[in-house]
C-alpha cells in the first residue's frame, strides 16, 4: 500500500526540525527547504498544530511561529540506522559526502547520467534507503535519510572522501569489503575541501565536523579561542590584505552592551573561511587588534547587516575607531525595496539567496536570555548560527551588487556616514523621512547619498513664546528674577525629572517657564524645569489677596471650568476656590507653540490616515504636539479644533495663528465637549478633527461615532496604553476590554501556551481600536516619544501578559535630527 502523502510530509518536517533545530514557521514553505505541501494542507500552522504530540510551535509575533519537535518527537533515539561497519557500503558513503559537496547549492541530479558512480555504489545507495531508481534512469534521493548520515560519518569515512588523504577501513570492515571490491567515485569535488576546526571544545569535536560538512559547505571552519587559533586567524587576516582589493562578511553577538562573538567570512588564497572570535575568552580588544587592518582598510568591502549596534560595540568595546569599507547591507535593501528595517533572512529570500534556517528560532532563545552569548562553553549549534551569518551574507554579495547596480558606491558612502553616526549615538538609527514616498520612514544616510532632494530636513525647534504677557500680570516684586532669553532655540521645555527641588537661582530664563503658583498665604513661586523656583529671595514676602485680586482684574471673569484666558493667547489661569467662592489660588499655565515639534511624526500626520492618540500625564507637553500636528495637517485637510477651555487655539473670538489654516469650533463647558464633537461632524464636514483631552465615557462614544462616519482624529488623553485599559471609562478608545468563557481543552491550552495555571476567563479586546496609533510622551523627556503604530495588535499582547513593539524616537533639539530604536514596552 503506498505511503500516505500527510504523513510522509510531516516525517519529511520532522526530519528537516531534527537536522537544523528549531525552526521558523515560514522557512519550512520555502522552496529551498524541499517541504511543499501536499494537496488538501491548506496551512502548514493548522496541519502541526494538530500534532501536538510531534511538534510544538512557538509564536513570536503576529504573523510568525517557531517550530519545534515535541518532547516525544525530540528523544535521542534515531529513527535511521546506517551500517557505517559494513564495508559493502563503504564507497556508497564516500560518494554520498562527494555527492553533498558537489550540490551543497543546487538540486541533486534526478537522472543516472548526471552521476558519475559505478552501478554497484548505485546498487549499495538503492539497498541502504538513500536512493530510489526507477526504469534505470531516473533518481529519487531520500534528503532526510542522506543528511542523517552525513551528519553521524564517522571519521574515517570523512576523511576518506577528502582527495588528499584514502585510508582504508578498519580491520573488521576489510574483511567484510572482500566480498564486494569497492570502487572509487568521481563525482564533482569542490575546489576547496573543508578542513577540520582549529579549536573545539571537547568533547563536542564531531558535532562540530558535521556541522563544518553539512552547513558551511567548502568553508573552513576556524573557531579562535586561544593563542594558537589566534596566530592562525592572524595569517588569514594577512592573506586579506595582501590580496586587496577583497571583500569579509563581519557579524557580532552580544552587542551593543558587550562583544561575545565576532564572525569574518573570507575569501582568500588560503580558501574560504570563516573565524569564529570568542572575545569572552581572549577579551575583545586582542580580537579587534587582529582584525583592525582589516576593519580600518579602504581597500577592503566590509559587509555587515545593520551595522548600528556592531559599529558601536567594535568602537567602544574593541578600540576601532571607524570602519572605512563598510557596506550595510540593510541599506542595499533599502534602496532595492524601500523598508528601512529588513531583517537578514528577508534581504536572503528577496535576493534569492540561502536563507538562515535557525535564525528566527535563535532570536526566541537569545530573548529569554541578555547574556546569552556570555556562556561557556559554546555549543555546536551557537557557532554554527554565528558562522552561517557571516558567511551567508558573503555568498549573497553578487546578488546584493546586482540588485544596486551603479548606486553601490553612493550605499558604501551612506554605510560609512551611518557607521560613524552610530558610535556617536550610542548605536541608535538616524531617521528622516522621503516626500517622494508620501514621507515615508527613511535613512537619513541613504536619502542624502542617493536622493537628496526627497529628504525631508527637520528643523531644530523654535519656540513661538510671549511669556512677557504672563510675568506683566505679576506684582512688581515678583517679576525681578524673570528675564528673556531672545533669539535662542528650544532646547527644553518641561525639561525637569518632574521633582519637587527647590531651587534659589538670582534669575530665571522666561522661555524655560512652565507654571506660575499664587498660593494667598504662602510664598509665590514657578516651575522652571520641573523644579520649585521661588519667586522672591525674602521668606516673608507672602502673596495675599491684593495680589490675587492684582491678576484676576487683568484677566477677566473664571468660566465654570474654573479657567480664563486671554484674547488670542495661548497662556491660561485656573483658579482654585474655597467655600465662600473666594479665589485662594492661582495656577498660570504659561501656553507656547513650537515650531518643527511634530517633525518627529511627520510621517504617521503626512503619509498616514489613522488616528493618533497622544498620551502622557500632566505637563507632558499633549497639548504642545497637538497644536504643532493641528498646523501641519490644516495645510493640506479640512482640520477643526474642537477647543475645549480654548487650550488649543487660546482664548478670545479669532484662534491663535500657532493653528494655521485649521477652523475653531469653542466649547461652552467642560459637559458640552461631546456634543460639541458630534456637531462637528455633521455641521461643518472636517477631514481631520483635533481634540485636546477626552477624559469622559461620553467623550470616549463620541470620538467612536466620529470615527464610524469617516473623520480622522487627533487628539490627547492622561495616562500610558497600559493604564489606559485599566481605565474602564477610557478603554474604549483603544477597543476596549471583554471578558470571554473558555472550554476546558481551550482553558487547558491556553494553561499549557502560557506555562500557568488554568483559567476559563480570558481577557480579549472587545473591538477595534477608535485611535490607530499611539504618541505616548513623559514629563522631564520632552524629546523621546514611544511610538505605536499597531494599537490594536499592542491591546492584543498586552492582554496576553506579553510585550509588544514600540518605536523609540528621540530627537537632538538643536539640528532637529532624530534616531529610532524598535524596543518592546
Amino acid at each position: 500500500m503506498a505511503d500516505d502523502p500527510l504523513d510522509s510530509w510531516l516525517k519529511r518536517v520532522e526530519d528537516y526540525i531534527r537536522k537544523h533545530g528549531a525552526t521558523e514557521l515560514g522557512v519550512l514553505g520555502q522552496p529551498h527547504a524541499g517541504l511543499s505541501r501536499p494537496a488538501g494542507i491548506p496551512s502548514i500552522k493548522a496541519a502541526l498544530q494538530a500534532r501536538p504530540q510531534r511538534f510544538a510551535l512557538e509564536v513570536h509575533s503576529s504573523s510568525g511561529c517557531v517550530v519545534h519537535l515535541s518532547a516525544v518527537a525530540s528523544g535521542d533515539a534515531s529513527q535511521y540506522n546506517h551500517k557505517f561497519t559494513d564495508g559493502n557500503m563503504h564507497d556508497a558513503f564516500l560518494a554520498l559526502l562527494r555527492l553533498n559537496r558537489a550540490f551543497r547549492r543546487s538540486a541533486w541530479p534526478t537522472r543516472r547520467d548526471q552521476v558519475d558512480v559505478s552501478g554497484q555504489v548505485l546498487y549499495a545507495m538503492s539497498r541502504g534507503g538513500y536512493v530510489k531508481v526507477t526504469g534505470g534512469t531516473t533518481l529519487k534521493w531520500s534528503q532526510p535519510r542522506i543528511q542523517d548520515a552525513i551528519t553521524k560519518m564517522p571519521d574515517y569515512i570523512v576523511a576518506a572522501a577528502t582527495p588528499a588523504n584514502a585510508p582504508s577501513p578498519p580491520p573488521q570492515q576489510e574483511q567484510q569489503a572482500t566480498h564486494a571490491p569497492a570502487q572509487q567515485t568521481s563525482a564533482p569535488e569542490p575546489e576547496h575541501a573543508p578542513a577540520q576546526q582549529t579549536s573545539a571544545p571537547e568533547p563536542e569535536g564531531e558535532a562540530f565536523k558535521a556541522m563544518q560538512r553539512n552547513v558551511l559547505g567548502d568553508y573552513s571552519l576556524i573557531l579562535v579561542d586561544n593563542e594558537e587559533a589566534l596566530l592562525t586567524a592572524q595569517a588569514h587576516c594577512a592573506d586579506v590584505i595582501a590580496s586587496a582589493p577583497a571583500t569579509v562578511a563581519v557579524d557580532c553577538e552580544g552587542v551593543p552592551d558587550g562583544l561575545d562573538l565576532v564572525q569574518v567570512a573570507i575569501r582568500a588564497d588560503a580558501g574560504p573561511t570563516v573565524l569564529v572570535f570568542d572575545c569572552v575568552k581572549l577579551t575583545p580588544r586582542r580580537v579587534c587588534e587582529c582584525l583592525r587592518d582589516i576593519l580600518i582598510s579602504p581597500a577592503v568591502t566590509v559587509l555587515f547587516h545593520d551595522v548600528h549596534k556592531d559599529a558601536y560595540a567594535l568602537a567602544i568595546h574593541g578600540g576601532v575607531p571607524v570602519l572605512h569599507g563598510v557596506v550595510d547591507t540593510q541599506l542595499v535593501a533599502e534602496f532595492a525595496w524601500g523598508d528601512v528595517f529588513v531583517g537578514f533572512n528577508k534581504l536572503m529570500q528577496k535576493s534569492g539567496s540561502s536563507t538562515h534556517p535557525t535564525k528566527y528560532a535563535m532570536k526566541a532563545t537569545m530573548g529569554q536570555s541578555l547574556s546569552y552569548w556570555k556562556k561557556r562553553p559554546l555549543r555546536p549549534t551557537d557557532v554554527e548560527y554565528a558562522a552561517l551569518d557571516a558567511t551567508l551574507l558573503l555568498e549573497a554579495l553578487p546578488k546584493l551588487m546586482d540588485l544596486v547596480g551603479d548606486a553601490w558606491l553612493p550605499i558604501m558612502a551612506a554605510s560609512r556616514e551611518r557607521a560613524a553616526a552610530a558610535i556617536d549615538g550610542d548605536g541608535a538609527r538616524s531617521i528622516g523621512f522621503d516626500m517622494a514616498s508620501d514621507y515615508a520612514l527613511a535613512s537619513t544616510e541613504l536619502l542624502r547619498h542617493v536622493r537628496p532632494a526627497d529628504l525631508f530636513v527637520c528643523t531644530p525647534l523654535l519656540a513661538e513664546t510671549d511669556n512677557e504677557t504672563v510675568v506683566n500680570l505679576l506684582p512688581r516684586d515678583m517679576r525681578q528674577k524673570l528675564k528673556t532669553a531672545e533669539g535662542k532655540p528650544f532646547f527644553g521645555l518641561f525639561g525637569g525629572t518632574g521633582t519637587s527641588d527647590v531651587a534659589t537661582p538670582s534669575t530665571v530664563e522666561m522661555d524655560r517657564l512652565s507654571d506660575v503658583v499664587l498660593d494667598v498665604g504662602r510664598r509665590p513661586l514657578c516651575w522652571v524645569d520641573g523644579s520649585r523656583v521661588f519667586l522672591c529671595d525674602r521668606e516673608q514676602r507672602l502673596v495675599n489677596r491684593d495680589d490675587v485680586d492684582y491678576v484676576t482684574r487683568q484677566v477677566g471673569a473664571f468660566g465654570t471650568d474654573r479657567r480664563a484666558g486671554m484674547d488670542r493667547k495661548l497662556h491660561r489661569i485656573s483658579a482654585m476656590f474655597n467655600r465662600d467662592e473666594r479665589i485662594a489660588g492661582l495656577t498660570m499655565r504659561l501656553g507656547r507653540s513650537v515650531r518643527g515639534n511634530a517633525d518627529m511624526i511627520v510621517d504617521l500626520l503626512l503619509g498616514s490616515s489613522k488616528s493618533i492618540l497622544v498620551l502622557g500625564e500632566p505637563g507632558a507637553g499633549k497639548t504642545t504636539i497637538i497644536r504643532e500636528c493641528t498646523r501641519i495637517l490644516a495645510e493640506r485637510h479640512n482640520t477643526v479644533v474642537v477647543d475645549t477651555s480654548n487650550e488649543i487655539a487660546g482664548d478670545g473670538l479669532i484662534p491663535h495663528a500657532c493653528i494655521g489654516l485649521a477652523r475653531r469650533m469653542m466649547v461652552p463647558s467642560l459637559d458640552q465637549q461631546s456634543a460639541v464633537m458630534i456637531e462637528c461632524v455633521q455641521n461643518h464636514t472636517p477631514h481631520v478633527m483635533v481634540i485636546d483631552e477626552i477624559g469622559r465615557p461620553k467623550e470616549v462614544n463620541a470620538a467612536r461615532t466620529v470615527k464610524q462616519r469617516g473623520v480622522r482624529m487627533i487628539a490627547s488623553a492622561h495616562g500610558d496604553l497600559r493604564r489606559l485599559l485599566k481605565n474602564a471609562e477610557l478603554q474604549g478608545l483603544v477597543g476596549g476590554v471583554t471578558s470571554v468563557l473558555l472550554g476546558d481543552a481551550m482553558a487547558k491550552e491556553e494553561a499549557r501556551r502560557k506555562g500557568g495555571e488554568v483559567h476559563k476567563m480570558k481577557a480579549q479586546r472587545g473591538g477595534e481600536p477608535t485611535f490607530d496609533m499611539i504618541i505616548e510622551v513623559r514629563r522631564g523627556a520632552l524629546h523621546e516619544w514611544r511610538v505605536t503604530t499597531d494599537v490594536a495588535h499592542a491591546v492584543d499582547k498586552i492582554l496576553e501578559g506579553e510585550e509588544y513593539k514600540v518605536q523609540m524616537r528621540t530627537r537632538d533639539p538643536e539640528t532637529g535630527s532624530i534616531c529610532l530604536e524598535l524596543t518592546r514596552a
